[in-house]
């Protein structure tokens, strides 16, 4: 069912909020009687709601198309470490799939019931972790945080399996916004995950290594008004901070005068933490991550960071591998053919935009792994579906050519020897 004549999808959207608004006053002035029509009206409205946003993601997936890109991008390189952050708490969300993104709701939330959320000035991420994380940073503005984190129930003992008239919804364990960040809970497991992988291949036949990526960007991201999958299969968006950020550091001084708001996902809402999704870098280059041929030497797993502002190897490595981070919008092609300038450099546009999709399916790829085990006899392709990226290094910036890394779940990885010890994650 699609919206009624002269119905768009923000009037759907404001009818929506107001028939919650006449729930939440029926629930406090006790009225059963009104609350039995309103929460009927409540969820024809509710479904109206998914079907026209499902609708809207179908549009922007046939019809959007990434404009022409320019030659070359201008970037801020940025080296380790940052500058110091002398205030503000930091946070982790932990991995562990969709568990891990429902702890990450429980623990935004009890954040921000206490009045601590504001506080935090860092949000490190990983795997599913990472989902929570990207969401929560890159929210849009038409959704509350009321309605994406839930309200508390500070009693566990007054959940209840089901909702019931005159109680209180956000009791109720099957009372779920689709706006809820635990509602991408309901919409993925490892046989979703595969229909989509398999009709991202049949429709868009790109290299296998993007489609785990961009199928979490269509499970994941999508139903928050966060996809940007272009008809061809690419996507149409790059992400960086707030608006004042890429006004003065990406599209200021006339820097790349050819890119525009309307080309990145920004941070709409403010006081959001600085993200940063962990990921694993392999190397050396060259040897595949499933299949190493007869005499390849062994794959070593390295930290590899994408923040709101820069992506990168965070440690000088061996080899020239990492030491400072690039603009995200820059990753994923050629290094530069002339040294830095006072920490810019100019760079050939990668062939595809580094967007969203990119960062919360590389930091949670190790789901790859079981896709494989259960299902690698019928669809034996799978097993190049590990996300591959072009980097170079970019502390030699003018001496490394960029070379082809598997990029994978942030789940494991080295502490470079030279800042003491190798361990695991």
């Amino acid at each position: 069912m699609g919206n009624a004549p002269g119905k768009t999808d923000n009037d759907l959207f404001s009818d929506l909020q107001r028939a919650k608004e006449n729930v939440e006053d029926a629930l406090k002035r006790g009225d059963a009687r009104a609350l039995e029509t309103l929460l009927v009206r409540y969820d024809a409205l509710q479904q109206r709601w998914r079907t026209a946003t499902q609708e809207h993601i179908e549009q922007i997936r046939n019809t959007a198309v990434a404009p022409a890109p320019p030659a070359s991008l201008n970037v801020q390189l940025y080296p380790f470490p940052p500058a110091p952050i002398t205030s503000g708490v930091g946070v982790c969300l932990s991995g562990g799939g969709s568990r891990a993104a429902s702890a990450s709701m429980g623990e935004l939330r009890g954040l921000r019931s206490l009045g601590l959320l504001d506080r935090v000035s860092a949000l490190s991420t990983v795997s599913g972790g990472s989902w929570a994380g990207v969401t929560f940073t890159y929210l849009p503005s038409d959704i509350s945080d009321d309605e994406f984190l839930g309200g508390v129930v500070p009693n566990a003992g007054d959940l209840t399996w089901e909702h019931h008239s005159g109680e209180n919804p956000a009791q109720a364990l099957d009372t779920l916004s689709d706006h809820a960040l635990d509602s991408l809970c309901t919409r993925i497991g490892l046989v979703e995950f595969l229909a989509e992988v398999a009709v991202l291949c049949a429709k868009y036949r790109d290299s296998p290594h993007v489609l785990w990526c961009r199928a979490v960007g269509a499970l994941i991201l999508e139903p928050f008004g966060l996809g940007d999958i272009t008809r061809q299969g690419s996507p149409a968006t790059y992400y960086s901070s707030t608006q004042q950020w890429l006004d003065s550091t990406i599209l200021g001084n006339g820097r790349n005068p050819t890119l525009s708001a309307s080309d990145f996902h920004l941070v709409q809402k403010s006081g959001r933490p600085h993200l940063i999704t962990n990921s694993t870098i392999f190397s050396p280059p060259g040897v595949h991550l499933r299949r190493p041929a007869p005499g390849s030497p062994p794959l070593e797993p390295y930290p590899f960071e994408a923040s709101v502002t820069g992506a990168g190897v965070p440690f000088p490595l061996q080899g020239g591998l990492g030491g400072e981070s690039v603009d995200p919008f820059a990753f994923g092609g050629q290094a530069p053919a002339a040294p830095p300038v006072q920490s810019r450099v100019q760079v050939p546009t990668p062939p595809q935009r580094f967007s969203l999709s990119d960062i919360a399916g590389t930091s949670s790829s190790a789901f790859v792994g079981p896709l494989i085990q259960y299902f690698y006899a019928h669809y034996p392709w799978l097993e190049d579906i590990d996300p591959v990226y072009s980097y170079w290094p970019v502390m030699p910036a003018d001496q490394t050519p960029a070379q082809q890394y598997f990029i994978g779940d942030g789940g494991i990885w080295k502490i470079p020897a030279s800042r003491g010890c190798c361990a695991a994650r």
